[in-house]
């Protein structure tokens, strides 16, 4: 039971620390994260429209300029950008044998964007609680002939585009698939970027000397109208001990300005030796903004995967009160490999900063 309950506490240390993707904007008309962020899979250092949004749509009190570089006190930068992530999590959790909880410091990075002409460099660097505590999880450079163009080219160290961004990574469609935290890998990239559809085709290198995997990913979007998408997603891969295929569709929908739907289905087969692995993933979150910057969710996941069956359900309240701060108030019902197939409440409140 302690190995388990260790094992959980990693999970929600790490279960929303990549970036910050808010990929419910897609009920206010941004269809490409390209709209707000630099990297066109979303997530990371945002742009200056990008800012100019928190203020306008995402939190419930703003003032002009408040969604700028440390609350606007830096002011137009030319071509260089700044931001940053900072995360902490207070983790309760309760099962048959005891209570316990923690508390985690998850995120401390930095982040820069530099553009030149056509091409544009992103970096990160932080410090993690780990034996090696320096850490750059994204790194890369991005073309694009010019501002409007509709092809973009990325290499360097990032997630490759597969289903849903979003940054919980303890999901069964991330964590289950093998697409949870610290599985950026080095990658070249090529997106073309539509008014009415997108299309990602990704050479997938692997992590130097790591032993993940590499192949290639591809996913394709359809923007239904304004405020709604459907895609698929496919990744084959080798990582020299197994082989694994994932195909997946994904569904990011906003009934209303008020009302979204989030929900991501996969089958993952996994070839090792003479064994056989063949199992779906499945999630899905129902999401209602009661006030501006103020929402209240309902989530699920089903699993089976590596011979294993996962529950979960959840409620959740979510608040960006003012641009630059985000809290969040989650409690889940799991019975999954996180929780070592044990039944379990836990749940956490996370406070969350950017530059």
């Amino acid at each position: 039971m302690k190995t388990a309950l260790r094992a959980l506490f990693a999970v929600c240390a790490l279960s929303a620390v990549t970036a910050h993707a808010f990929p419910e904007m897609i009920r206010h008309g941004y269809v490409n994260c390209t709209s707000c962020h630099f990297s066109p899979t979303g997530g990371g250092i945002l742009t200056a429209y990008g800012r100019v949004q928190a203020e306008e749509v995402l939190s419930t009190w703003s003032k002009e300029g408040e969604g700028g570089v440390l609350h606007g006190l830096v002011g137009d930068t030319g071509p260089v950008s700044f931001g940053g992530q900072f995360r902490v999590l207070q983790m309760w959790k309760r099962d048959a044998s005891f209570t316990t909880g923690r508390f985690i410091w998850m995120q401390n990075d930095l982040e820069a964007a530099v553009t030149a002409g056509p091409v544009t460099v992103v970096a990160t660097a932080g410090i993690q609680d780990r034996a090696d505590p320096f850490v750059s999880r994204r790194h890369y450079a991005l073309w694009r002939t010019t501002e409007t163009s509709p092809w973009t080219v990325r290499a360097g160290r990032f997630l490759y585009a597969y289903g849903i961004n979003t940054p919980d990574h303890i999901l069964a469609t991330k964590r289950g698939i093998g697409l949870g935290e610290d599985t950026e890998t080095y990658n070249v990239e090529f997106s073309y970027l539509a008014e009415h559809f997108d299309i990602f085709a990704t050479a997938v290198l692997g992590f130097f000397n790591s032993g993940y995997d590499r192949g290639f990913a591809l996913r394709g979007g359809w923007n239904l109208n304004d405020r709604s998408k459907i895609g698929v997603s496919f990744f084959a891969g080798d990582n020299g001990v197994r082989t694994r295929k994932l195909y997946g569709a994904y569904a990011m929908i906003g009934f209303t300005e008020h009302l979204f739907l989030l929900a991501q289905a996969d089958l993952q087969n996994v070839v090792a030796g003479t064994g056989l692995g063949l199992g779906p993933a499945a999630y899905a979150r129902v999401d209602y903004e009661f006030l501006k910057g103020l929402h209240g969710y309902a989530s699920g996941e089903y699993s089976y995967l590596g011979g294993l069956t996962g529950y979960a359900a959840g409620l959740g309240v979510q608040w960006f009160p003012r641009p630059h701060f985000e809290l969040r108030l989650h409690y889940d019902r799991r019975d999954d490999r996180n929780t070592g197939n044990v039944p379990a409440h836990y749940g956490w409140l996370m406070a969350h900063y950017y530059i």
